[in-house]
């Protein structure tokens, strides 16, 4: 009895790990932050600046991560490269919060894979594979809109459609509401 009693109190403490809305750092793949990630106190150095916007409340950051090589770009922009991952940074959970952490994750690399679909795969498998695991597609065809899904707090967007098929990926952002 006090095998099962302790089986049933292991499950119990698992059970709000299942809960978990977003999206798991891919275990494939090096990458130097992942979503949530708390880099208040991280050493950028290694990651290049994209860009740096306040607007009132709203202060963020862009980092490109440090496995990949931008582009030069003009006064107010680096330019990506084709393959990249980008950081958000911002502060988390509120805006007054003191904490800063990566809010959102731009990706266009095929080796990172959200339900082992990612860019150059079909839209289509993207949407099975969310669907199936609780997220809600949303304007799937609303003019000038990316479809997105939601789930919770996170937001799942596919965009840059590859010219020679519309229907395929192009670049994926995962992003947690602040």
């Amino acid at each position: 009895m006090k095998k099962k009693l302790a089986s049933l109190l292991f499950l119990l403490l698992l059970l709000p790990s299942c809960s978990n809305d977003g999206i798991s750092k891919p275990k494939n793949i090096e990458l130097d932050l992942w979503l949530l990630d708390d880099v208040s106190e991280y050493d950028f150095s290694s990651l290049t600046l994209l860009n740096y916007y306040k607007f009132k409340d709203l202060e963020q950051y862009k980092y490109l991560d440090s496995h990949y090589t931008a582009n030069d770009g003009d006064n107010y922009f680096t330019k990506l490269p084709e393959v990249f991952v980008v950081y958000t940074i911002g502060r988390y959970p509120t805006l007054e919060s003191d904490s800063w952490h990566v809010t959102s994750i731009d990706f266009s690399d095929p080796l990172i894979k959200i339900y082992n679909v990612g860019v150059g795969d079909y839209r289509e498998a993207l949407n099975k594979k969310l669907q199936r695991n609780g997220w809600t597609l949303k304007c799937e065809h609303c003019s000038g809109v990316a479809p997105f899904w939601q789930k919770g707090e996170y937001t799942i967007f596919c965009s840059n459609y590859f010219q020679d098929d519309p229907e395929k990926i192009g670049n994926i952002s995962i992003s947690v509401s602040v």
